[in-house]
């Protein structure tokens, strides 16, 4: 960036709120070694973009059983609930999340309270 500002980089984890901080916050918030891994991973603010989102970028998600419990977790939910390594590993070979397979309900197997699957 020739404009001389700091760059800023998306995470979910150091406010309230999903938004784009500095590397100082990513190495204050995470520590000196996660807070670099974070950043370099982290997806870079884009001052121009003009489609009007809020900039946050569209998180991928794909499913995992032992996380915190079933369900569907980020990249960096894998890296960090198994390290760098296992978690690269784990995420290659999950399931990726299809909103467009929840639309209609889903047949989970599991008989509902009233006998219902």
């Amino acid at each position: 960036d020739s404009s001389g500002r700091p760059e800023m980089r998306y995470d979910k984890f150091i406010s309230d709120g999903a938004g784009f901080f500095f590397r100082n916050d990513f190495l204050d918030f995470h520590g000196d070694i996660d807070g670099a891994a974070r950043w370099d991973r982290a997806t870079v603010h884009d001052s121009g973009d003009s489609s009007g989102s809020s900039g946050c970028p569209e998180t991928e998600l794909r499913h995992d059983e032992a996380i915190l419990g079933p369900g569907y977790f980020s990249r960096d939910d894998f890296l960090d609930h198994y390290g760098s390594l296992d978690g690269v590993a784990r995420w290659e070979r999950a399931t990726v999340y299809d909103s467009d397979d929840d639309a209609g309900g889903s047949d989970d197997g599991v008989d509902d309270a009233d006998g219902s699957d």
